[in-house]
């Protein structure tokens, strides 16, 4: 389906060879998976073509059943197992479409990719340069320095990157403003993740006269919606409206659809919405039946995305934590995305992230890591201790504030959670140690 898109833009692309190419070299757990992966699409392996070989017959083309798989991309693993997510022929293309007409993107346009193409993100990055016939450039460092150059030299037009990335760009005291070397810089994306809006206010503050677009999703369903620049002094802290054919419903405990402000779980229908797991045996299944459908639904199917929100009258979404990142303490619900927000707007704080460590017998352990600007003076526990206090009751204050230099990071640049964990659960129950 992607090649027969391409068709019509650039004959050289479309009749372009791809191949399934199997590394000689590899562990037999990396060989293990590559080829349960290979079943699961039906892809046969392709003999590599060196020196004057014969070329190879039959490639890869979108001449096959539009609805089988045509990748299997795995989820981050941050908040639990990583998960092969099986995404379909037709439904590549669909997605780089969508994203093309998002950012307005033409063959002009010169992108940066920051991030691995087994992260959706990235990956999507790469395949709507080839529908827009953009040119992508591919810098294998986010040192913000690294960026910067790039961005100059190639006269990007475009980024894709993640929270982190951004982050490390504030870090640095560097600013992206479009004037001189930066010039051509049109936009960047927040994906992957969302920033504290006091985050935001910095990175537009940074980056002058770039447009900022965040967007929100997940592997299993590619964007569910997008804020866009215009947007953003509005509703910094909503994630966007729904665009391309994609549908979202809020739905209650009960099993029946939210109204307007109600909080719920988010829904997603229509474009995206993946095949299923590679081994969907104890995984939660987020692929069911949409309980929602209607005659001019765009599909019979929906993710169960896990995330609680809300939807307002004008069709924003919010955003309020994970159904898997609350915990009880003392009785009472805490949302460990709601207690990071309230760290995060402590002066000083660059960025926090909470998390919670299990006690046999007894309530969680809630601790925070925060990053610290790099204009302040050195926190102190005492002061991130006090303010904490002054924002939140006291069965959410955390028993731990630890401040790091900058987050341990999962392949596709978002912070390691479990390894965050792990470092709370060693100084609060084996060291003994709290803030």
């Amino acid at each position: 389906m992607l090649r027969d898109g391409l068709a019509d833009s650039d004959e050289r692309l479309a009749r372009a060879a791809w191949w399934w190419l199997d590394p000689p070299a590899t562990s037999p757990r990396v060989r293990n998976a590559a080829e349960a992966v290979a079943q699961a699409l039906r892809l046969r392996e392709s003999p590599v073509a060196l020196q004057g070989a014969p070329e190879p017959s039959a490639p890869h083309s979108g001449d096959q059943d539009p609805d089988r798989p045509a990748v299997c991309l795995f989820t981050s693993g941050s908040t639990g197992t990583p998960k092969g997510v099986l995404i379909a022929w037709s439904d590549l293309y669909r997605r780089a479409v969508a994203e093309c007409e998002l950012f307005s993107l033409v063959p002009q346009d010169h992108l940066l990719s920051l991030l691995p193409f087994s992260f959706d993100v990235g990956l999507n990055q790469l395949l709507s340069s080839l529908v827009s016939g953009a040119e992508l450039i591919i810098l294998d460092s986010w040192m913000p320095v690294d960026i910067l150059n790039t961005i100059a030299t190639h006269s990007i037009t475009g980024i894709s990157g993640v929270p982190s990335i951004w982050l490390d760009l504030l870090k640095s005291r560097k600013t992206l403003a479009r004037t001189g070397a930066h010039a051509s810089l049109r936009y960047l994306t927040i994906s992957g993740g969302d920033m504290a809006p006091d985050q935001l206010q910095r990175l537009m503050s940074a980056t002058d006269g770039v447009q900022i677009f965040k967007t929100y999703g997940q592997t299993e369903s590619f964007r569910t919606s997008a804020l866009r620049p215009e947007e953003l002094h509005d509703r910094p802290g909503s994630v966007g409206r729904v665009f391309g054919r994609a549908r979202v419903y809020i739905m209650r405990p009960d099993g029946t659809r939210a109204t307007a402000g109600e909080t719920g779980e988010v829904v997603h229908t229509g474009l995206g919405v993946m095949l299923g797991y590679l081994d969907p045996i104890g995984h939660e299944q987020k692929r069911r039946r949409n309980p929602f459908l209607g005659p001019d639904d765009p599909s019979p199917f929906a993710i169960f995305t896990g995330d609680q929100g809300y939807v307002d009258e004008a069709g924003y979404l919010f955003l309020a934590g994970r159904q898997d990142d609350m915990v009880k303490v003392a009785g009472n619900r805490i949302h460990l995305g709601e207690l990071a927000a309230q760290i995060a707007g402590i002066a000083g704080v660059l960025a926090a992230e909470a998390v919670s460590v299990p006690v046999e017998g007894g309530d969680p352990l809630l601790a925070v890591f925060v990053i610290p600007s790099p204009d302040t003076e050195p926190l102190s526990q005492q002061h991130l201790a006090a303010e904490a206090a002054r924002r939140v009751p006291t069965y959410m204050l955390p028993r731990l504030i630890k401040v790091l230099p900058e987050y341990p990071l999962t392949s596709s640049g978002k912070p390691d959670r479990q390894s965050l964990r792990e470092q709370a659960r060693q100084i609060l129950l084996t060291d003994g140690k709290t803030a």
